[in-house]
């Protein structure tokens, strides 16, 4: 209510035009279902469609201003059936802000190299760059190989085995202010062969750990402690059940200090390393040296990387019905589709069943901080500057003409 006062006259009330808010239920629903609307079509357009291109590149975005143009005509179309069924302008503005902020992340120029990046570091075996970033940017399983450098000398689930000996090294954890005792193989003979015995059992419990088929990755920290003599060599193998030993590493370069490790460990390891189909029972991992001289290791992981290999192989499908028929070797990466879609079993498989939420979850978090950061940060930049921009240069901010002039109303006299 506003209220004049003119003169001695009487006081006099005016109508004022009723706020509407933008956020309301309706017009969440609605910017969930545009957001979905502009998703498919930017997939399709850019994706599949070969004739196609950019559809959210630009500024403003195509696919967004798309969008809304459908949704004005939906409103008009509810404003001549009932009035009060139309969108408010505050409530368009809330779902064109919703569909401007979105555009860009869509584009293939967000998610054709984001995830490429993720996916390049493990799959090219760019250990180097491994190294230098948390784990937690890119999906994969959790470590199956235990932790046996807890500082109180002892290999925990791991054997050591072979001609030469063991003793124990203290050494800083990488990236962190503890010391720890790291395991050293120590050979002294020119055929001496010792190594670290890492056993992984392919069930836990009721839940397969090991899926045949299915790819890992392998990486520790190795040191050479005065390097490798003439015909030294470190390795790697692994061995399903009583089968074959397979070699995954081997190398005879002496590690040397870096800027990120400078105790001189090196990181090494192998992606993918796939499953043996063949596996029944127990995983075997061998971490040795070969030849005279002194190896320490450190920092063994053993990841399901199936969420990277993935994106590079696909994944198969297969019948909630028919998943029993297939062999033991035969269910790696595979989804169980169910019969009937439209169920709630249906509807979330559709929703997440290509997606291995349970390697993504710790991924998803540290993104949507890092992006939600970045935005919150040109949030506070805009609002530094909103003075000097609006008051004193008067910008005339290009990017609120179309919406000004969409959502302009008139006005009763």
């Amino acid at each position: 209510m506003s209220v004049t006062t003119v003169s001695n006259q009487e006081t006099t009330s005016a109508p004022q035009q009723e706020t509407r808010r933008g956020l309301t239920l309706r017009s969440f629903v609605i910017a969930v279902f545009a957001l979905l609307l502009l998703g498919i079509w930017v997939e399709y357009e850019e994706l599949y469609n070969l004739y196609g291109g950019p559809l959210t590149e630009n500024a403003p975005p195509n696919g967004a201003v798309g969008v809304i143009l459908i949704l004005l005509a939906l409103s008009a179309l509810l404003y001549l059936l009932r009035r009060p069924l139309r969108l408010a302008t505050a409530e368009l503005v809330f779902i064109l802000a919703a569909l401007f902020v979105a555009a860009p992340l869509m584009t293939q120029g967000m998610w054709h190299r984001i995830p490429g990046l993720l996916a390049s570091i493990p799959h090219n075996e760019d250990f180097k760059s491994y190294e230098s970033l948390p784990p937690m940017l890119w999906p994969h399983g959790g470590n199956l190989a235990p932790s046996p450098f807890n500082g109180e000398a002892t290999l925990g689930g791991i054997a050591q085995k072979g001609t030469g000996a063991l003793a124990w090294t203290d050494e800083p954890w990488p990236h962190r202010t503890k010391t720890l005792a790291c395991p050293t193989l120590v050979n002294t003979g020119a055929t001496d062969r010792t190594y670290l015995e890492l056993r992984l059992n392919k069930m836990a419990g009721a839940r397969t750990l090991l899926v045949p088929g299915e790819n890992f990755l392998f990486s520790c920290l190795v040191k050479t402690d005065g390097g490798l003599q003439s015909g030294s060599s470190y390795f790697v193998t692994m061995q399903a059940d009583d089968g074959a030993e397979h070699t995954v590493i081997l190398s005879s370069t002496p590690t040397s200090p870096t800027f990120a490790l400078r105790q001189g460990f090196q990181r090494i390891g192998k992606c993918p390393v796939q499953i043996p189909v063949t596996l029944e029972e127990t995983l075997t991992l061998r971490i040795g040296l070969t030849g005279p001289g002194k190896l320490t290791v450190q920092d063994v992981q053993f990841f399901n990387s199936q969420a990277i290999e993935g994106l590079y192989t696909g994944v198969k499908v297969r019948r909630a019905s028919h998943y029993g028929d297939l062999g033991p070797g035969e269910r790696d990466f595979t989804l169980r589709r169910p019969d009937n879609l439209f169920s709630f079993t249906g509807l979330g498989y559709l929703v997440a069943g290509f997606i291995p939420l349970g390697q993504w979850f710790w991924p998803a978090i540290a993104w949507t901080l890092l992006i939600g950061a970045l935005f919150l940060g040109f949030l506070g930049f805009n609002v530094l500057m909103r003075r000097q921009w609006v008051d004193s240069e008067r910008f005339t901010f290009p990017m609120n003409i179309l919406p000004r002039q969409l959502f302009a109303e008139e006005t009763d006299a």
